[in-house]
């Protein structure tokens, strides 16, 4: 287990240095995140490179005996590059170029930008490639924030990707229904940006594929930066730090095959939450680091409101613990008193003394030295799956089919009921092998080619069940509307008709009623349902469509199939289709605790290791059936216990 921090030497005078480390030990730190931000102290002047500073830090880490994550600067550039280079800086959509003086202000397709990035990346590998103290190298800082440019740069290197992909300008045009308001191009040096326009919208097709270059331009530069260092330093793993499903513009499942370990941030409860850790855990099928862990409030303008309780801190850091984070690093060790961040609290305040975040965070240091031992070689293990995909969150971010149904919202709801039953899940992609899920949910998939309806199909064929809901499917590939509404695999597979699917208007709400007597409301989106084979679970309650059905079941080949023909804000809806999925599939809950109570559990396949953690504002009662080993008490567990709010109790069973 890596337990450390986020620390910034170049920040503070090199006489802070000793103490910080020694304070870092006494929290039982044993590994810290340094210089993703330093290019301006490691490249001064062009071709002039000053490593003493690092030299000097990594001798007292030495002394303290803790590892390095190195961090190697690329998008935040010194000024002196951004004055060679003018055109180095982004043009926004409203096609003004962006002023020096923030961060992740650079065109990512400029010609000379990369070679000075990696040669600085190199120099740094020939330096401490073989460093003892450096554990791994951290690739700049969060790949998937900022850097869209609509520059020309960007229109040239966009023209020659959509050549590779389409081959010809017939296919363009045809792919992308360039007919349309006569926007066909006859000649390559036509195509053009998706920049701003008047009131009325791009192309869907431009969209969709501008969406996609924008993510394969940020996996192309962090693969040669991950060849540099393959090379140069071989025996140490490459990461970056991904960020929550708040940032989509870069498919981190296509990003992840560039790194060797999957790293994140975590702040929650707002923009965060754990489905963005079991996505981490998703991408690569593995566990994954933490190296922005939440320890103060975290804020740019603002200070304050976002400040952990007692208690906090320690729940947040094992949720990600449970969910198969290895690697725990705070951000940040102390708060800076100058520039862009300094609202952004870290462990210690701007004093540098220590205080209740200290203690705490020091209390789980002492925690995970025991806990470590049982948790090596453990993993999590789903036996459901829930389908993410960035295409379809891409495609529906310029055209909803209704402004009040968000992709991110509407995912969350079945994610967040799986948590309430206590079952984890995997966010796989929709081409992924689903064969080893007992059940898996596709919440709008709204952009889907054969291959995946294929693969959909095949899963419940083969015996799985699948719960599929209303507008998942409605485009293909290029971002057009599929005509047959239903592909044939899927309309055979689902075992319906839709004769009509509308929007509703925003303050409009009906009902459905369900077979066994349960009354849901409906709104935002409806689809008029003819079944051929399924069997109706709820029908609408009012209007002129009275009667028809709106969620409806399958049985398919050996599995099931169940569509979700409408919306709903109704909880009771959720709660009550995913417990019929698990009961029917047999997927237990890990254990039965109150719904307000979180549950995670990671296992080796002999040992398991239960995370219980009360993130609800009230104490809550556990009854357990069975005997326990609580690994912090180092006491056996069994029958009834309570819980404080923020409370966590980690639990073997072998």
């Amino acid at each position: 287990m890596y337990y450390g921090v986020d620390y910034y030497p170049e920040h503070w005078d090199e006489t802070m240095w000793e103490p910080d480390l020694r304070l870092m030990k006494e929290a039982r730190f044993n590994m810290v995140r340094i210089a993703e931000f330093a290019w301006s102290r490691l490249e001064p002047r062009e071709g002039e490179y000053d490593f003493a500073w690092l030299d000097r830090f990594l001798k007292l880490c030495n002394e303290q005996d803790m590892l390095v994550m190195m961090g190697i600067p690329a998008r935040n550039v010194p000024a002196w590059l951004i004055k060679k280079f003018p055109d180095l800086a982004v043009v926004t959509k409203e096609g003004i170029r962006e002023s020096f003086g923030s961060r992740y202000t650079i065109c990512l397709n400029h010609p000379y930008w990369p070679q000075y990035a990696l040669r600085l990346a190199e120099k740094m590998a020939e330096r401490y490639g073989s460093h003892p103290l450096v554990h791994s190298w951290h690739l700049d800082n969060e790949y998937g924030d900022g850097n869209i440019c609509y520059c020309e740069h960007c229109r040239i290197r966009f023209t020659e990707w959509l050549k590779e992909k389409y081959g010809t300008i017939q296919k363009l045009n045809a792919a992308w229904g360039l007919v349309f308001w006569s926007l066909e191009i006859s000649d390559w040096d036509e195509l053009w940006l998706p920049a701003m326009t008047n009131r009325f919208g791009h192309n869907p097709g431009l969209l969709q594929d501008h969406h996609r270059f924008v993510s394969w331009t940020t996996e192309q530069f962090v693969m040669k930066q991950g060849d540099a260092f393959r090379k140069l330093a071989p025996d140490q793993p490459i990461t970056t730090n991904l960020q929550s499903m708040t940032r989509y513009h870069t498919d981190y499942y296509q990003l992840s095959e560039q790194i060797d370990m999957v790293s994140t941030n975590y702040y929650p409860p707002l923009s965060y939450n754990s489905a963005d850790l079991d996505l981490m855990r998703s991408l690569k099928n593995q566990n994954f680091w933490v190296v922005e862990q939440k320890s103060g409030p975290p804020g740019w303008a603002h200070n304050g409101y976002l400040t952990p309780a007692p208690g906090e801190t320690r729940m947040y850091t094992y949720q990600a613990i449970g969910h198969g984070a290895d690697a725990i690093l705070y951000f940040r060790w102390r708060p800076s008193n100058f520039g862009q961040e300094q609202f952004h609290k870290g462990i210690l305040d701007y004093d540098s003394k220590t205080n209740r975040i200290f203690k705490e965070i020091s209390q789980v240091g002492e925690e995970l030295q025991k806990i470590a031992p049982a948790l090596k070689g453990t993993t999590c293990q789903a036996e459901v799956a829930i389908l993410f995909s960035y295409d379809s969150r891409w495609a529906l971010e310029h055209y909803y089919p209704h402004p009040d149904i968000q992709y991110r919202d509407y995912f969350l709801t079945y994610y967040l009921e799986l948590q309430r039953q206590h079952v984890m899940a995997d966010l796989v992609q929709p081409k992924t092998d689903l064969s080893k899920y007992k059940a898996v949910f596709a919440p709008l998939v709204y952009l889907m080619d054969q291959e995946i309806a294929d693969n959909l199909a095949r899963y419940v064929e083969q015996g799985g069940t699948l719960v599929y809901t209303f507008r998942s499917g409605a485009k293909d590939e290029y971002n057009n509307v599929v005509r047959s509404t239903l592909r044939p695999v899927i309309r055979n597979m689902l075992g319906i008709e839709i004769e009509e699917s509308f929007a509703l208007n925003p303050q409009e709400v009906n009902f459905m009623s369900a077979a066994n007597g349960d009354i849901f409301s409906s709104s935002r989106w409806v689809d008029l349902i003819q079944p051929v084979q399924a069997e109706v679970i709820a029908r609408y309650e009012s209007q002129w469509y009275k009667g028809y059905p709106a969620v409806t079941s399958n049985s398919y080949g050996k599995g099931k199939a169940y569509y979700i023909g409408t919306f709903t804000e109704d909880d009771r809806f959720y709660e009550s289709i995913v417990s019929r999925v698990l009961q029917e599939t047999g997927v237990q809950p890990l254990i039965n605790v109150p719904r307000e109570v979180e549950v995670t559990v990671r296992t080796d396949g002999h040992k398991s290791i239960y995370f219980i953690m009360n993130r609800a504002s009230e104490l809550q009662e556990i009854v357990l059936s069975g005997t326990y080993w609580d690994v912090i008490q180092d006491m056996e567990l069994q029958g009834r216990f309570e819980i404080e709010p923020f409370g966590v109790r980690i639990l073997t069973k072998t």
